[in-house]
């Protein structure tokens, strides 16, 4: 949910995570990483990513959004543009490829889609993303086997 924290003037802002929170209090002396060793699904395109990470809408988020579930009204607008941002393509392809590797895919997908089709609709999803390489996955990815698309 949305959090409210008390500005330094004496505001409030609110802020869609406990992490916008951090940010908002600290903002003055936060030193962040270079973005290569901890980049965000939105960030522009980096080649040495090290650790990916779904700030705010997750794999799950994307897909039920592209199965036409609505995505949390703080991370809606990171759901409505994956089809204009490769990095949250590249990021689902890495997920998928990761999921597969380890043999957790059905699990994961059964644990985030209790609803059978949509269960199989998402082992059938992350099977295509971790198939395909990943520049043909740019282009595929914002489509599902419903042919639902954002």
């Amino acid at each position: 949910g949305m959090f409210e924290i008390k500005g330094k003037n004496g505001g409030v802002i609110a802020v869609p995570s406990d992490q916008g929170a951090f940010l908002e209090f600290y903002n003055s002396s936060v030193k962040l990483l270079h973005t290569r060793f901890n980049t965000k699904s939105y960030s522009p395109s980096t080649d040495d990513v090290k650790v990916f990470h779904f700030h705010g809408a997750k794999p799950h988020d994307f897909l039920g959004h592209l199965l036409g579930q609505e995505c949390h009204q703080a991370f809606r607008f990171m759901c409505r543009e994956l089809q204009t941002s490769p990095m949250k393509c590249d990021g689902l392809h890495s997920f998928a490829v990761h999921l597969n590797e380890n043999k957790l895919l059905p699990e994961y997908c059964r644990a985030v889609f209790p609803v059978s089709a949509d269960g199989e609709a998402c082992i059938e999803y992350f099977k295509a993303a971790s198939s395909t390489d990943t520049s043909a996955w740019r282009q595929r990815c914002n489509v599902t086997n419903r042919n639902i698309k954002i």
